[in-house]
C-alpha cells in the first residue's frame, strides 16, 4: 500500500469512492463534483492524500481549512473502501497529513466525529486529539436522510500557545489550567505583550458567536466576581 499526495488524476475515482461509501450523501458536496476535488486542492483550501493499492484508491482523508493562510485544519473527508476497512489505513492516511500540518507549521488540528461512530472516535485517539465539544444534531446522517446525528469535536495543538493565568475567583479553582497539559501552554513570562484597541474580540461566525480575551483585565472579570 502507498500512502500519497493528491494529483489531478486521482479526482474520478475518489468521487466514485465517496459514491460507493455514501451514496449521494456526504456532508461536503464538492466530493461529488471531481472538478472541484482537483480545484480546493489547487486552491490550498484542501490538501488531499490517498491510500493506494495495486494503482487502485482505496482510502482518502484531507486537511481541510478556510483559506489557504489560516494556520489551523480539520481533518476531513475520511472515506475507506468497504473492503479494506478496519486494517489501519485511516490511521495512517491521518499520521501522513499530521506530518505534513507539522511540515506546513500549521497551529492547530481538529476532527469532527460522529457519535454513533465508535472507531472514528478511537481514531481520533490513536492521533492524539482530545475532546474539547458535544455538537448536538450538527449534520444530516448519510444514512438515514430525515436523521441527524451528533458530533464530537477534537483539537491536537501542533504549536505551544499561551492559556490564560487566572487566579481563583470566589474560592473555585481555576479550571483554565486543566487546558495547560493538553495544549502545550507556554510560561506566562515567555508571552509578547501585544497591545489590543480592545480587550475582547467577539465575532460572528455563521451561527456561531466566537469570543477571544486578549487580556484579562479587572473589569473582565468583574461579573465572576459578583
Amino acid at each position: 500500500m502507498i500512502i500519497r499526495r493528491f494529483q489531478v488524476t486521482d479526482a474520478n475515482e475518489i468521487s466514485a469512492l465517496f459514491r460507493e461509501v455514501y451514496a449521494e450523501h456526504y456532508v461536503y458536496s464538492d466530493l461529488y463534483v471531481p472538478a472541484m476535488i482537483t480545484w480546493r486542492n489547487t486552491q490550498h483550501d484542501w490538501y488531499s492524500a490517498v491510500a493506494v493499492i495495486n494503482n487502485k484508491i482505496i482510502g482518502h482523508t484531507a486537511l481541510r481549512r478556510e483559506n489557504k493562510h489560516a494556520t489551523c485544519a480539520e481533518l476531513a473527508m475520511i472515506v475507506i473502501h468497504p473492503m479494506v476497512q478496519h486494517r489501519g489505513i485511516a490511521f495512517k492516511l491521518g499520521k501522513y497529513l499530521y506530518d505534513e500540518a507539522h511540515k506546513q507549521q500549521l497551529t492547530t488540528l481538529t476532527i469532527k466525529m460522529v457519535c454513533s461512530h465508535s472507531r472514528s472516535q478511537q481514531l481520533a485517539i490513536n492521533l492524539g486529539f482530545h475532546t474539547t465539544a458535544l455538537l448536538r444534531d450538527y449534520v444530516s446522517s448519510p444514512f438515514e436522510s430525515d436523521h441527524f446525528e451528533s458530533v464530537v469535536v477534537g483539537v491536537q495543538a501542533l504549536q505551544s500557545r499561551p492559556v490564560p493565568t487566572l487566579g481563583k475567583m470566589n474560592g473555585q479553582p481555576n479550571t483554565l489550567s486543566l487546558l495547560s497539559v493538553p495544549f502545550s501552554n507556554k510560561s506566562p513570562s515567555s508571552i509578547e505583550s501585544t497591545p489590543h484597541a480592545f480587550p475582547i474580540e467577539i465575532t460572528d461566525v455563521n451561527t456561531r458567536i466566537n469570543v477571544i480575551i486578549h487580556q484579562v483585565t479587572s473589569i473582565l472579570l468583574l461579573p465572576f466576581k459578583q
